[in-house]
């Protein structure tokens, strides 16, 4: 089901106006070589395999979203505790985690967070 945005649009702080986006991998590659990658780069996607249900298989199928589209996705799963100590150590680019509203809010945690390699460790956006 295609959706507009990561969270149902009866959320706090979500809009049944959104549309969602076309899937366009072939858009995403022209974006790419308009960027200065015109054979796409490659990333590594680090994620847990114990902590969620499928949290292997999200990530890979994410993984195989970013392929489509010309980026050379390969996936790094291990167990939540060496993800996160990974992380915090700033050795993770990219980082497959959770979204969830826990009191009705909108998530603020994204379902894939990157690491500003200018900032501190700690850094995701």
């Amino acid at each position: 089901m295609p959706a507009a945005q990561l969270l149902a649009d009866f959320f706090y702080g979500t809009s049944s106006k959104l549309k969602p986006a076309k899937y366009d991998p072939e858009g995403a590659k022209k974006l790419l070589a308009e960027a200065g990658y015109p054979n796409g780069f490659a990333i590594t996607i680090h994620g847990p395999n114990n902590r969620y249900i499928n949290d292997d298989k999200i990530a890979q199928a994410i993984a195989q979203f970013y392929s489509r589209a010309g980026i050379d996705a390969k996936v790094e799963t291990m167990p939540a505790e060496r993800v996160l100590h990974t992380r915090h150590q700033g050795r993770v680019r990219l980082h497959a985690a959770r979204l969830g509203h826990g009191i009705g809010r909108a998530g603020l945690e994204p379902a894939l967070a990157a690491r500003d390699p200018r900032s501190r460790p700690r850094a995701w956006a």
